[in-house]
Protein backbone atom coordinates (compact mmCIF):
# COMPACT_ATOMS: atom_id res chain seq x y z
CA UNK A 1 0.00 0.00 0.00
CA UNK A 2 1.20 3.53 -0.88
CA UNK A 3 2.71 5.61 1.95
CA UNK A 4 0.14 8.28 1.68
CA UNK A 5 -2.86 5.66 1.91
CA UNK A 6 -1.41 4.11 5.22
CA UNK A 7 -2.27 6.63 7.88
CA UNK A 8 -5.90 7.25 7.17
CA UNK A 9 -6.45 3.22 6.23
CA UNK A 10 -5.17 2.36 9.96
CA UNK A 11 -7.10 5.38 11.65
CA UNK A 12 -10.08 3.56 10.28
CA UNK A 13 -9.12 -0.02 11.25
CA UNK A 14 -8.55 1.54 14.95
CA UNK A 15 -11.61 2.78 15.13
CA UNK A 16 -13.20 -0.06 14.08
CA UNK A 17 -11.61 -2.32 17.01
CA UNK A 18 -12.28 0.93 19.55
CA UNK A 19 -15.58 2.03 18.71
CA UNK A 20 -17.30 -0.77 16.67
CA UNK A 21 -17.44 1.03 13.59
CA UNK A 22 -19.38 -0.73 11.20
CA UNK A 23 -17.93 0.16 7.77
CA UNK A 24 -15.15 1.62 6.35
CA UNK A 25 -13.75 2.35 2.68
CA UNK A 26 -10.46 3.81 0.81
CA UNK A 27 -9.70 4.46 -2.64
CA UNK A 28 -6.02 3.68 -2.48
CA UNK A 29 -2.83 2.70 -4.42
CA UNK A 30 -0.92 -0.54 -4.31
CA UNK A 31 1.84 -1.88 -5.71
CA UNK A 32 1.57 -4.98 -7.96
CA UNK A 33 3.94 -8.29 -7.66
CA UNK A 34 4.61 -8.44 -11.74
CA UNK A 35 5.73 -5.30 -12.42
CA UNK A 36 6.11 -3.20 -9.43
CA UNK A 37 3.12 -0.49 -10.84
CA UNK A 38 1.12 1.50 -8.91
CA UNK A 39 -2.58 0.34 -9.35
CA UNK A 40 -5.62 2.03 -7.85
CA UNK A 41 -7.97 -0.43 -5.74
CA UNK A 42 -11.29 0.55 -3.84
CA UNK A 43 -10.93 -1.42 -0.54
CA UNK A 44 -14.08 -1.98 1.56
CA UNK A 45 -14.11 -3.05 5.58
CA UNK A 46 -16.23 -4.95 7.44
CA UNK A 47 -16.18 -5.05 11.45
CA UNK A 48 -17.41 -8.60 12.25
CA UNK A 49 -15.46 -8.49 15.45
CA UNK A 50 -18.96 -9.81 17.41
CA UNK A 51 -19.18 -12.94 15.71
CA UNK A 52 -18.57 -16.50 16.64
CA UNK A 53 -14.89 -16.49 14.81
CA UNK A 54 -14.17 -12.31 15.27
CA UNK A 55 -12.65 -10.80 11.99
CA UNK A 56 -12.11 -7.64 10.17
CA UNK A 57 -13.13 -8.53 6.68
CA UNK A 58 -11.61 -6.83 3.38
CA UNK A 59 -12.74 -6.85 0.13
CA UNK A 60 -10.15 -5.53 -2.58
CA UNK A 61 -11.43 -4.29 -6.41
CA UNK A 62 -8.78 -3.47 -9.02
CA UNK A 63 -10.36 -0.79 -10.59
CA UNK A 64 -8.03 -1.07 -13.65
CA UNK A 65 -10.71 -3.96 -14.68
CA UNK A 66 -13.49 -2.18 -14.73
Amino acid sequence: MHGKNMHRVMRDLAAMVKHGSEKASWLLRMRTGRSGRWRWYRAEATNCLSLATPAITVRLRDLHQW
